[in-house]
């Protein structure tokens, strides 16, 4: 059975661990995360060093006024010419998971 090691990087800077575990599914994060629909983040806003990972998030998560930037992650600027916005950046918390190898 394959083990996972899951990380939160919480928007208000601080991360923390869980204990290694089997995969988790949708539910366990929504439950974690706090949202209705987890999405997978792009490896694009991914900080240096993070490896072979998925990254998920709160598809709905620009919606809550409590969200705000997420420090750990890059912000990606936009082309402004053809009407992109300037800044793409991810908001809320959200949890890595990677496969732990043997």
């Amino acid at each position: 059975m394959k083990l996972y090691k899951y990380t939160i990087y919480k928007q208000d800077g601080t991360i923390e661990v869980l204990p290694v575990s089997k995969e988790k599914d949708f539910k366990e994060l929504y439950k974690i995360l706090g949202c209705d629909m987890p999405e997978s983040i792009p490896p694009a806003y991914y900080p240096e060093g993070f490896g072979d990972v998925i990254v998920y998030g709160d598809e709905e998560g620009r919606f809550k006024e409590s969200n705000h930037r997420n420090p750990h992650f890059k912000v990606l600027k936009g082309n402004v010419l053809i009407g992109e916005p300037r800044e793409w950046d991810i908001v809320g918390d959200v949890i890595k998971q990677e496969e732990v190898k043997s």
